[in-house]
């Protein structure tokens, strides 16, 4: 959506008291301002976020906006009209997801054995069972992990893809890695496991790192622009567990990830929630190869002047890459 002002115009028309010799000055630079805009090409939405992206100058900020069903259930008309005024720059590819089917209301059991309970439709549901809560390690080491095919529809993907114009940046969902390991071995059974270093810590984090690699194989391999990674980590005042244990077991696995999608010429984006402020520099290390010169996009729900946010700042200019 462009929205551009001949201010030297509008200065015009706004001073009662010029005169027609000033007005018929400005017919020349109106007429040129007109030219520029109906001659002047500008850049798709695709290329807008990709500039944005790569601190390549887009034309405008692109819109990254969205919202989650409960949102859309109850101010539908309202919040498609401003989707209409204000068109969304990432391409939409649809709820292909079995993960959507927890907004609904119901009890249901997903492809990975959790059984989720929803009493709200349209807000995420809770979980009222975990498969491997209460188990002894020979049942965790012959868990199996389902397909990604399973879980995420694929095919209609692939026919979305192949019908709307590839002038908008589409953006894949990988879905979760360390929410889906508590989600199916029970939160606090999941912390036991980090603080104590338990075996059946490695064995889920390796099956579900498999499980994860197959679906970005799968994601990449269409043509999209990008990879979208999600992990809430953060409570409100820290991290969940210790930085140096995240740095242990979570970091090396996001790594390899995030490098399997670079390796693609992707996109990756990471979604977390909380105050995450000492593993961003983490983060940010993992994409050096991606981003030689360090930059690196910081989205925060707070104000410039927030110390968290300078905490944070000074914590990246002041890091040592691994």
């Amino acid at each position: 959506m462009l929205r551009l002002q001949p201010t030297h115009l509008v200065q015009v028309k706004a001073d009662q008291s010029t005169t027609k010799t000033q007005q018929k000055d400005v017919k020349q630079p109106e007429k040129i301002f007109m030219q520029q805009i109906l001659t002047k090409k500008f850049m798709d939405a695709r290329e807008r976020v990709y500039r944005a992206i790569e601190f390549e100058g887009p034309d405008v900020v692109p819109n990254g906006c969205y919202c989650l069903p409960g949102a859309l259930r109850r101010n539908r008309e309202k919040i498609l009209k401003l989707f209409f005024k204000y068109p969304r720059d990432f391409g939409d590819l649809g709820y292909t997801s079995e993960y959507w089917r927890a907004y609904d209301e119901g009890i249901y059991r997903d492809k990975w054995g959790c059984v989720w309970k929803n009493v709200q439709p349209g807000l995420l549901g809770r979980i009222i069972k975990h498969p491997l809560e209460n188990v002894p390690l020979e049942v965790i080491e012959n868990y199996q992990t389902p397909e990604p095919s399973e879980v995420i529809n694929f095919d209609a993907v692939e026919k979305t893809i192949a019908k709307i114009p590839h002038d908008k940046y589409l953006l894949g969902d990988s879905e979760n890695f360390f929410e889906r390991l508590h989600w199916i071995r029970g939160f606090t059974n999941t912390l036991m496991d980090i603080i104590l270093g338990r075996r059946e810590l490695i064995i889920l984090l390796d099956k579900i790192y498999k499980y994860k690699m197959k679906v970005i194989m799968r994601w990449v391999e269409l043509d999209i622009d990008g990879v979208y990674f999600l992990d809430d980590w953060g409570t409100q005042k820290g991290l969940m567990i210790k930085p140096e244990l995240w740095r242990k077991y979570f970091k090396p696995y996001y790594k390899k990830m995030f490098d399997k999608v670079h390796k693609k010429n992707k996109h990756v984006f990471f979604h977390s929630d909380g105050h995450i402020i000492d593993i961003i520099p983490d983060l940010a290390a993992i994409l050096i190869k991606k981003i030689p010169d360090l930059k690196i996009h910081v989205v925060t729900k707070t104000e410039a002047h927030n110390p968290l946010y300078l905490e944070l700042i000074e914590k990246i200019r002041q890091m040592e890459l691994d």
